[in-house]
């Protein structure tokens, strides 16, 4: 089954392609031409208000959770995993290192170059999906 896992963003979006439990392809879309459901499923990050980012910009936390809601839609069936969920409180660094580590290399090459400003979500989608992978069994390497 072809699906897709998505690291919403406020006003862009990172995602991973899925076949079944090898990735397909990844993409970083304005989340205006986001929209037909495409898939049979879309795992997605669900935000979580945490630290002083829920103080200090809560319109940034409803902008992104509208946003979630909107790239949910890619599926005719969706799944949500909050971020302490399928990371907990590592770095983003860290675990992107451990992303890259779970890829196959043709897995890698999908990913060799994505521009900075793009790689941050791209990432977290495609370490969303593998977790999704790990939980559903469908793979054994998770983030």
């Amino acid at each position: 089954m072809r699906w897709v896992s998505i690291d919403p963003g406020k006003h862009y979006s990172g995602l991973a392609y899925w076949d079944g439990a090898e990735l397909d392809g990844v993409d970083w879309l304005p989340n205006s031409v986001l929209g037909l459901p495409l898939y049979g499923l879309a795992v997605v990050e669900m935000p979580q208000l945490r630290g002083r980012m829920a103080k200090e910009r809560p319109k940034d936390q409803m902008d992104l959770a509208f946003a979630a809601g909107w790239v949910s839609a890619l599926g005719r069936y969706y799944k949500t995993y909050y971020p302490s969920t399928w990371k907990g409180s590592e770095s983003k660094s860290k675990n992107h290192k451990r992303t890259l580590k779970a890829l196959t290399e043709r897995e890698l090459r999908l990913v060799a170059n994505l521009s900075k400003e793009s790689r941050e979500h791209v990432m977290d989608a495609i370490g969303i999906g593998l977790y999704h992978l790990a939980v559903t069994g469908e793979r054994e390497e998770s983030v």
